[in-house]
């Protein structure tokens, strides 16, 4: 039986999560992407990420029109990997109901996986 003590990650992962899922991400526009859109009132968090990039390209995170992380930038055939390490999460909304969206600076194809869970906190 895990420990479900009040400093487990685990018993802090299942009072704070009401959902999560796994979304798809493969787009090759200079655009802003809404990867995911949680449900009125709730906050989404990011707990695993996988993006290849088939040219080079600049990846900018954002909650709804807010960035939520400085741009990134990535040479052709460099993949980013993130929350891999045990990490209780990576991103977090700024505010409920927005979405997490991914802004790519150019039109080089981009592919991979989002792990990304609700809360209403």
């Amino acid at each position: 039986m895990p420990n479900m003590g009040e400093g487990s990650s685990l018993s802090l992962y299942s009072r704070i999560v009401l959902n999560s899922t796994t979304v798809a991400f493969d787009e090759n526009t200079a655009a802003t992407f809404a990867a995911f859109t949680p449900a009125a009132g709730e906050r989404f968090i990011v707990f695993r990420m996988f993006l290849h990039f088939a040219g080079a390209n600049t990846i900018t995170f954002r909650s709804g029109a807010n960035d939520i992380s400085g741009a990134i930038p990535f040479d052709a055939g460099c993949y980013m990997s993130w929350g891999e390490s045990g990490e209780i999460f990576v991103l977090k909304g700024a505010a409920t109901s927005e979405a997490f969206n991914i802004v790519l600076a150019s039109a080089q194809q981009v592919t991979g996986w989002i792990n990304i869970g609700t809360h209403d906190q």
